[in-house]
């Protein structure tokens, strides 16, 4: 029970400081040639301190950093009872953060540091950071970590967290707080849980960066028509000669320079200016026939598929390719039409040179110089300017305590001339692409179960963590006994009072489920214990009514 005590006294203390301290909402990533900002309520590539891109890549001649992103986040759309909701971020941030213990220069964090070599890094400010969030890894909010000693909990002299590449940053936000998102796009919240992933590799792609997001639906009732959208204001150098445009074949939007040569005195790159990608790696999972795969992280998923890219959105203030409005309900209308591949107010988009109904505008070929593309002369976009973009993938449903994932690389490339940049730009978004598909080991986390002999013993008593969690009736904890035996299973609210027992026995050993009826338990998180021949094991479970 010391275990359980020490979990139990840092939740406390965490739902104390919840209220008394201000949030740390900002971290950045810098472990390759890329530096941006992120901050846990959506926002991501803004710079807190002077409120400008948040996204660096390269110096120019007086060693100033050079922006690539003015800001950028994710956006949520769905029905939930008849009403459209839009949570995330775009210029505003619309989700709530959660806060990690414990308290660092006076205020709270909402997002963890970690580095896979953080004990041989040489700056001490940054080992120390590293060191508060590999001892305090937020596991209890639902952080992934390395379970070296397969007992069920983090232990920072044994555990690793989930290390993605050589430096990680994760953050979980809510879409609850209805200030939040009344202020993002005029929409109503929901209970809509985002984890929110971020890593990036020194060696073998220092040009790039990765994000991950995992949402879970808490609602009781299904979130349908579900769209799940990347929003980019990229500031290529100097904001006021971009272009933009997509690439279908390789689910890439990118910008790049529209002359020939980027305003050095406006922070540009030169006669060498830099291109940007956001390149969709992983899109939403939904059923498929049996015997497809699909791609959820690490995981391989059977009989899944992965959504491709649904539209893309080229965004210019004005009365055509219009910004939705911010702050009130007709935004979220506007954004969730343009989630669609329709126009803001829900027309088809045409494309000046069929006359056709498309959902990808500016899918032509710059390069080539074919189809429809920015600077050819076609409607709309002839001269170079401040550009925003917004591509989506979708649509999904998302049942009651399903979760969904997301996962996209930034890639910034940079060679002589704008068209070159952008050519070296696809090529990096083909290898990233080739090595995310073919080279990142996966596993099948059903093969276990699938091929398992039925005879099989354990080696040791081990259980895992309950499923589904958080969970709205009934949950199963998954049990491996070395032997037979009796099990008891203690159930603890938050006061540490036992509220339900739970008796079982298994005549033989093997790989067991223990089924949990929430019902007759209110709302809230509870801890519970399994005895099995004298060794107890400690977890916890979410119940959402």
């Amino acid at each position: 029970m010391i275990r359980y005590l020490s979990v139990f006294l840092m939740f406390l203390t965490l739902s104390n400081l919840y209220y008394s301290q201000e949030y740390k909402y900002y971290e950045y990533i810098n472990a390759n040639n890329v530096l941006m900002w992120v901050s846990s309520d959506g926002r991501g590539s803004h710079d807190p301190h002077s409120n400008d891109s948040g996204l660096f890549w390269g110096f120019d001649s007086l060693g100033r950093r050079l922006s690539v992103v003015f800001c950028d986040g994710p956006v949520f759309g769905y029905k939930l009872r008849d009403s459209i909701h839009i949570q995330g971020a775009t210029y505003r941030g619309g989700l709530n953060p959660i806060p990690i213990a414990p308290v660092i220069n006076d205020s709270l964090p909402t997002i963890a540091k970690f580095a896979r070599d953080w004990k041989n890094e040489s700056n001490p400010d940054k080992k120390a950071t590293y060191e508060i969030y590999h001892q305090n890894y937020p596991t209890y909010l639902g952080a992934p970590f390395q379970d070296m000693d397969g007992d069920g909990f983090y232990n920072p002299d044994i555990d690793m967290p989930l290390y993605h590449g050589d430096e990680t940053l994760w953050w979980k936000s809510e879409a609850s707080n209805g200030d939040k998102t009344r202020f993002l796009y005029g929409s109503p919240p929901a209970n809509f849980e985002i984890q929110t992933t971020v890593w990036a590799e020194k060696s073998r792609f220092p040009d790039v960066v990765y994000k991950k997001y995992l949402f879970i639906n808490h609602e009781p009732d299904t979130m349908k028509d579900f769209y799940f959208g990347i929003w980019v204001d990229p500031d290529v150098g100097y904001a006021g000669d971009d272009y933009i445009g997509i690439d279908t074949s390789l689910q890439m939007m990118f910008a790049y320079n529209g002359d020939d040569f980027d305003q050095t005195e406006n922070w540009g790159y030169g006669d060498r200016p830099a291109s940007l990608g956001y390149l969709l790696l992983d899109g939403p999972l939904v059923p498929a026939q049996n015997g497809d795969t699909a791609r959820f992280g690490k995981v391989l998923k059977l009989n899944m598929m992965n959504q491709t890219l649904h539209s893309f959105y080229p965004l210019n203030k004005g009365p055509i390719f219009y910004d939705a409005d911010l702050g009130n309900y007709a935004g979220a209308l506007q954004i969730y039409n343009q989630m669609k591949g329709l126009h803001w107010d829900g027309s088809p988009i045409l494309n000046p040179a069929t006359n056709e109904v498309t959902t990808f505008p500016l899918d032509g070929d710059p390069i080539a110089q074919t189809g429809w593309y920015e600077g050819n002369g076609w409607l709309y976009y002839s001269y170079p300017g401040d550009r925003r973009m917004f591509m989506s993938t979708g649509a999904f449903n998302l049942a009651p305590w399903d979760t969904n994932c997301v996962t996209f690389a930034i890639c910034v490339a940079r060679d002589n001339g704008r068209l070159n940049s952008l050519g070296k730009l696809k090529q990096l978004a083909r290898d990233v692409k080739h090595h995310w598909l073919y080279e990142v080991e996966r596993t099948f986390p059903e093969t276990r179960v699938v091929e398992r002999n039925e005879e099989e013993i354990p080696a040791s008593f081990i259980i895992s963590n309950n499923y589904p969690n958080p969970f709205n009736n009934m949950t199963n904890i998954n049990l491996e006994l070395p032997q037979s035996g009796n099990i008891r299973i203690t159930i603890y609210n938050a006061l540490g009072e036992v509220v339900r027992e739970v008796l079982k026995h298994s005549p033989t050993a093997g790989y067991k489920s223990v089924q949990i009826n929430g019902s007759g338990l209110s709302s809230g998180i509870y801890y519970y214990t399994v005895l099995f021949r004298g060794e107890t094991k400690l977890s916890k479970f979410v119940l959402l009514k």
